[in-house]
């Protein structure tokens, strides 16, 4: 028994870890049973392509964290898992939730602000403006990028 309620105690301590990794699995799997049109239509309209911020479509900004366009959700959820649950043992839930939300929507508005730059100065085509745009990486490269806070100070540059 004292091993059993070690691995739960342990397991709550990365609770927001382990509920996203378990909607991403779940929205992963209803979007592979509900067939790729189905797919096609979720991910754009949860993406934060130009189009959709341009119509006001704010919401994206959220939603497209829980959506992905590969069925290969297994493939990489955990590795995704070991960063955030990480993040959670340094940093606790609401510190990874607030380091996760900042390199999502962050990331997210300034490769918008970029592609609108590149747009509008002709480097790009216009058809990026629909592209699809969805899926947890800014997020978890933002709590990445918090790990850093966690290396001695000497080490830091290296």
């Amino acid at each position: 028994m004292g091993m059993v309620s070690a691995v739960l105690v342990g397991l709550g301590r990365v609770r927001v870890t382990l509920l996203y990794a378990a909607i991403l699995a779940v929205v992963a799997e209803v979007l592979v049973h509900l067939g790729p049109q189905v797919q096609d239509m979720v991910v754009r309209r949860l993406s934060t392509n130009l189009h959709n911020l341009g119509q006001g479509h704010l919401g994206t900004l959220i939603g497209s964290a829980f959506v992905n366009e590969s069925q290969y959700v297994y493939l990489w959820l955990p590795g995704l898992v070991a960063v955030l649950a990480l993040g959670e043992l340094l940093w606790h839930s609401r510190r990874l939730v607030v380091a996760f939300a900042v390199g999502h929507i962050g990331a997210t508005l300034l490769v918008a602000a970029g592609i609108a730059g590149a747009l509008a100065a002709g480097l790009v085509s216009a058809s990026i403006v629909d592209a699809a745009d969805v899926g947890m990486s800014y997020g978890a490269v933002g709590v990445l990028g918090t790990f850093t806070a966690a290396i001695p100070g000497r080490w830091r540059a290296a």
